[in-house]
């Protein structure tokens, strides 16, 4: 019974082993055990450890300096275990595996598009294999029948690659007659999975044995067939057609734009991109044609292109009506909104203040970004653009621009404190600070990014009197009540010497105010009816600890750096080490990080007042 159980796991355990193709574990022990004897019952000198080495590696090497390999003995692994080669060898090591393939195939061909069919049945990595395929083609037996078999496997598990063109473009090349059979083929076969073959062999008949394929394209794209629309557009950068052949093209292409098939669409857009690149810029009018598209996947292949495009092209009218094309996208779906992240950190790079600032402001006014979705997706732009010489000009301008929906989003695109900018806050009027200082006060929380906003007023010279009093009254009235010791300790550390006159007397007045008051405060009895008991304080802590844990949690969900890694909870000791190359690392001793604010007292106080308050400052409408 126990032997039977065993048994049973053992099966389960290598057919796990065997679909996954993990050669770790017993089913990679029996391969190269299997591999090894059979060899050797045949004559082989290889070593077991060798023999391994060829199945997980690709290589081999020599534990004798003095030893010579036999010819005989790679031959055998070929002859035998030739499937499991296309796994066993990787792409990089094709240096290595070229010269032996050169060396001991020429004599004694194989079907390799058979082998690799088979290969592919027991779940070989299929892009390893396609790109291995490519070098054994000059060597291998020609069979369409298998070609066939093989190409639409090997499209079922590896669809959409470059790779599947670079195969039949290698098997045809320099080889008239099978190009011809094969295409014959082909065009007979309603599959998607022909398109690249097709178009390799008409991409090699017109560039290689200058047969013109242009009519066969004109046709194709004259017809309704999907599949030939897609053999004619897919490649069509590959073509070396003239300049008048590609001007039929580029009409055909609009007669086909939207023509409600999104795979037709999307080779449209990106065999558009593919010419722009080769110089044929006219083909950015294809593009444009997709601008009032309000089909998703049509955005995201936009983005896409404006993401690869932005480097060469992000001055030119067409490239910039495309990405304004783009602003009422669900935002949320995360590859879309990393190439629009990534656009407008090329805007930053060549200093393009107005186009970004129009570019966020329509975003912010016809999309979908919020405060939340800002603070989420715009992480690496949002870093790079509160480093910008030009993101002080932003908020200054934001914060007088009447749009509560902007100013929700500012806030979080704001990483560390910033002044306001002085050419902007010279053209104010007093309205206009009345209303930026309320923005401020009501959609801000921490002391140091309020306290520098607000004091950054008075760095303009020439502030007017009533100004210079609201200024005054805020760090009086507002920051010296809700943050007082970090108030009075933030302008009794400023210097003189680097004050301007309006800093340095409202500096004095608040430093005077405060002491005074602060010292009034301190005489003032305290009051046992207002001092919590500790049992309620230990209440008070533990409430905020649950709900500080809960949002914590809820946090990690949306979290980009908690989907990249595990969270592992250590429940002992005081570090960590692990494994690497049979070498244990030092130990990574834990460390405490934290972060504090300082909370305002009417949180405390009257917090109900408070954020009245902070509500009527955020909708206060300019002029009242």
């Amino acid at each position: 019974m126990e032997n039977e159980t065993y048994m049973k796991r053992l099966k389960d355990r290598l057919q796990i082993e065997f679909k996954k193709q993990d050669r770790s574990g017993v089913y990679g022990y029996t391969q190269r055990s299997m591999a090894y004897n059979s060899n050797r019952i045949e004559g082989s000198t290889l070593t077991e450890k060798q023999t391994a080495s060829m199945f997980e590696t690709g290589t081999l090497y020599v534990d004798d300096p003095d030893m010579i390999f036999r010819t005989k003995d790679i031959e055998e692994i070929l002859q035998n275990h030739s499937i499991e080669l296309f796994d066993a060898l990787t792409y990089h090591n094709k240096d290595m595996y070229i010269p032996i393939i050169e060396k001991n195939c020429k004599k004694d061909k194989y079907d390799y598009f058979n082998l690799a069919h088979q290969a592919l049945e027991s779940n070989v990595n299929s892009w390893n294999l396609g790109n291995i395929l490519i070098d054994f083609i000059p060597y291998s037996k020609v069979d369409i029948d298998n070609i066939l078999k093989c190409y639409k496997k090997l499209h079922s598990k590896e669809n959409r690659t470059s790779i599947h063109f670079q195969i039949t473009k290698t098997l045809v090349l320099n080889n008239h007659k099978l190009a011809k059979e094969l295409l014959e083929k082909l065009v007979t076969i309603d599959d998607d999975f022909i398109i690249p073959h097709v178009s390799a062999i008409l991409v090699e008949l017109h560039n290689s044995n200058h047969e013109s394929q242009h009519n066969t394209i004109i046709n194709y794209l004259k017809n309704n067939n999907s599949i030939q629309l897609q053999c004619a557009i897919s490649y069509i950068q590959q073509f070396n057609f003239s300049d008048e052949e590609l001007k039929k093209v580029f009409e055909l292409f609009k007669e086909k734009v939207n023509i409600s098939n999104k795979e037709i669409d999307r080779e449209l857009l990106y065999s558009s991109y593919d010419l722009i690149e080769k110089g044929y810029e006219y083909f950015s009018e294809i593009l444009l044609l997709y601008i009032d598209n309000d089909d998703f996947e049509i955005k995201f292949n936009l983005s896409q292109i404006l993401m690869f495009s932005a480097e060469k092209y992000i001055r030119k009218e067409w490239f910039r009506k495309l990405f304004n094309s783009i602003i009422d996208v669900d935002i949320n779906n995360q590859n879309i909104s990393s190439n629009i992240e990534s656009v407008l950190e090329k805007f930053l790079k060549i200093d393009d203040y107005d186009f970004i600032k129009e570019f966020l402001y329509k975003w912010i006014e016809k999309g979908n970004l919020s405060s939340t979705s800002s603070k989420n997706i715009l992480s690496s732009f949002r870093h790079e653009f509160n480093e910008h010489k030009f993101f002080s000009k932003f908020v200054t301008e934001s914060l007088v621009y009447e749009n509560n929906k902007l100013h929700k989003v500012l806030v979080d695109l704001i990483d560390s404190d910033v002044a306001l900018d002085i050419s902007v806050l010279k053209s104010f009027t007093f309205q206009d600070y009345l209303y930026v200082c309320r923005k401020i006060l009501g959609y801000f929380y921490e002391f140091n990014t309020i306290n520098t906003m607000i004091f950054s007023i008075l760095s303009v010279d020439n502030l007017s009197i009533e100004t210079k009093q609201l200024v005054t009254n805020i760090l009086l009235n507002y920051l010296g009540k809700n943050y007082s010791y970090d108030t009075l300790e933030y302008y009794k550390q400023l210097d003189d010497i680097k004050l301007n006159n309006n800093e340095k007397e409202v500096k004095d007045k608040v430093v005077n105010v405060l002491e005074k008051r602060n010292q009034q405060i301190k005489e003032l009895p305290i009051l046992k009816e207002l001092t919590p008991s500790s049992q309620q304080n230990r209440i008070i802590s533990r409430t905020q600890s649950i709900a500080m844990n809960k949002a914590m949690n809820e946090g990690e969900k949306d979290s980009l750096l908690s989907s990249l890694f595990s969270k592992i909870i250590i429940r002992y000791g005081k570090g960590s080490f692990f494994e690497r190359n049979g070498n244990f690392t030092d130990v990574m001793y834990l460390q405490s990080y934290s972060h504090s604010i300082t909370m305002p007292n009417a949180t405390r106080t009257h917090p109900v007042d408070h954020e009245l308050e902070r509500y009527n400052f955020r909708t206060a409408p300019k002029g009242q």
